[in-house]
């Protein structure tokens, strides 16, 4: 976050800069306006000026014509009089001196006219001046305000530059800052995101290992509760074999005893055998019902199951119960030996898988037995 922060304080600073840079330009552009302003109304001023100094010089110089031609106007009608007046006098002169009177006054008002143009002449030149010399100032002024008018164009446009520039410029460094901002985001993100896959990885590894020792304890327990069923499904094998060795010695007597013991023995053999194939069918049950149950153990234990059932529901010893009675009431001693020896052969298969499974007992401390991987199918 202190990255994110820093580029925060930084977008904050280039846009105070900003800010402030714009607002001294606008101060710069207002007193740029008013400087301008001031010198074009100055100059309206003297244009205002020129202009009435320029009309009032005409006007004076419009009056002299004026009043020179009224008191030309006066003098050439004075003239006149006062040369009719004399003519009056002279009228009783000789003509050739009133035609030099005539003559003489003829002089005097060409003169006068002359005069007179030549003063109208200079005056009406006087005023053609004027107002070419007011023209040329107001061309100056004129051409004055607008240079002031230029440059202030010139000043906008370049103030209008310069805020564009700025402007750029602060985009540019904002859409940089907004950049970086955002790829250190990103940044923190993917980190964010790949510490939160590796803790949820850490927990998903320690849920993992809580449900191994969980299952390992479950397995346990099973494995230990299987076996348990499994020497109760050994009792009648154990009683089995038991009643078959007392059996034995009566094979060897024939007496009418021997053929009672003998069938009492038979009785709960079959009775035990009954027992064990119970026993067999519901453990298959258990097995299928509990998945708790490590493997191997169950794997072995199915086998060793079923070598006894083999042995359990053999054939022989099935007959043994039918036959060995009848052997015996009959005194039939080759019939007799014949089911001593399967009796011998049942016991000492029956003690070759016990002896078998108890050492596996043993080598795995009531945890795992045998090393059969696979499971076969169990008979009824």
């Amino acid at each position: 976050m202190g990255r994110i922060e820093n580029l925060r304080e930084q977008q904050d600073k280039c846009r105070g800069d900003h800010e402030n840079r714009l607002r001294e330009m606008e101060t710069e552009r207002e007193k740029s306006n008013q400087g301008i302003a001031d010198a074009a109304s100055a100059a309206d001023g003297r244009l205002n000026a020129a202009r009435q100094e320029n009309d009032r010089q005409i006007r004076e110089l419009m009056a002299k014509v004026d009043n020179e031609n009224e008191m030309h106007s006066d003098e050439i009608s004075r003239k006149c009089f006062e040369h009719e007046e004399k003519m009056l006098e002279a009228r009783f002169r000789s003509k050739e001196d009133q035609q030099a009177a005539e003559m003489k006054h003829q002089m005097a008002i060409s003169k006068m006219k002359a005069e007179h143009n030549a003063e109208i002449s200079k005056l009406e030149e006087n005023i053609k001046e004027a107002k070419n010399d007011g023209k040329q100032k107001v061309k100056s002024i004129d051409d004055k305000i607008e240079s002031v008018q230029d440059e202030r164009s010139k000043t906008l446009e370049a103030h209008s530059k310069e805020i564009q520039n700025m402007s750029d410029e602060f985009h540019s460094k904002s859409e940089k800052i907004l950049e970086d901002q955002l790829n250190v985001k990103k940044k923190n993100f993917e980190e964010k995101r790949l510490q939160l896959l590796e803790e949820h990885k850490q927990e998903i590894d320690h849920i993992d290992r809580l449900t191994a020792v969980i299952q390992c304890q479950r397995a346990n327990a099973a494995t230990k509760a299987l076996l348990n069923k499994f020497l109760i499904l050994m009792k009648p094998v154990h009683e089995t074999v038991k009643l078959l060795k007392e059996i034995e010695p009566y094979c060897a007597t024939g007496s009418e005893e021997s053929d009672f013991s003998v069938a009492s023995n038979l009785n709960e053999i079959a009775i035990s055998r009954s027992t064990f194939l119970t026993q067999v069918n519901q453990f298959n049950q258990y097995i299928i019902a509990d998945n708790n149950i490590d493997q191997l153990v169950v794997n072995c234990c199915v086998n060793y199951i079923k070598t006894l059932k083999q042995t359990m529901d053999s054939r022989e010893i099935r007959f043994l119960g039918v036959h060995l009675p009848k052997a015996i009431a009959k005194q039939d001693e080759a019939a007799i030996e014949k089911y001593a020896r399967s009796i011998e052969n049942f016991i000492t298969e029956i003690e070759k898988v016990g002896d078998q499974i108890e050492m596996d007992l043993q080598q795995s401390n009531g945890n795992q037995v045998g090393t059969s991987t696979s499971q076969p199918a169990l008979e009824d």
